[in-house]
């Protein structure tokens, strides 16, 4: 058991000083101690709360979850400033979640423009394999009843609107010419 050095009483754990003579138990109070905001007594800098009245003499750090004692300017775990701690915290939150929200759109909208580049690509084309969710390779299924050339329309339908007429009925994107000729050559 330590005792001190002056008078030869016992130490108390987590006091830097000795309770009877006040002869200090380290070398640097400043360093090695922390003084309680409320009854003032120097506590051992490890202790969390003060040795004499039990109030808190350590911080939370919001960016870690370590605690530091309070006279600290930045958390001694992660190195964060204590002062406007609250401020940078909340702005990397929104930050995640922006990136998170771009993340998102980036990934939706490039199956999106996937999507609308193959069907715009078979109107263009005019391709008619894909008809209203069937196939077609010149098999029938067992499951199929009628062929594959149902009424129920195709992709170019929907640039088209018609399945009668591929290459474009009017005001639709087929009767569009891509290639800067005229429509009626």
């Amino acid at each position: 058991m330590e005792t001190c050095p002056n008078c030869t009483a016992p130490r108390e754990a987590g006091l830097v000083a000795c309770k009877f003579c006040n002869t200090p138990f380290v070398r640097d109070i400043a360093a090695e101690a922390v003084q309680c905001l409320q009854c003032g007594t120097y506590s051992d800098i490890r202790m969390t709360n003060c040795v004499k009245c039990k109030a808190w003499v350590v911080v939370k750090c919001i960016f870690c979850g370590g605690v530091s004692p309070h006279h600290y300017p930045a958390c001694a775990h992660c190195r964060e400033p204590f002062s406007g701690a609250a401020e940078r915290w909340q702005a990397r939150q929104e930050a995640a979640q922006s990136q998170q929200r771009m993340q998102m759109i980036s990934s939706v909208g490039g199956v999106a423009a996937a999507l609308l580049g193959a069907a715009a690509g078979a109107a263009l084309t005019g391709d008619t394999s894909y008809n209203a969710g069937k196939h077609s390779h010149g098999r029938r299924h067992r499951h199929h009843d009628d062929d594959s050339s149902s009424s129920s329309g195709s992709w170019t339908d929907v640039f088209t609107g018609s399945d009668d007429n591929p290459g474009g009925g009017g005001g639709n994107l087929m009767d569009t010419d891509l290639t800067g000729g005229d429509d009626n050559s």
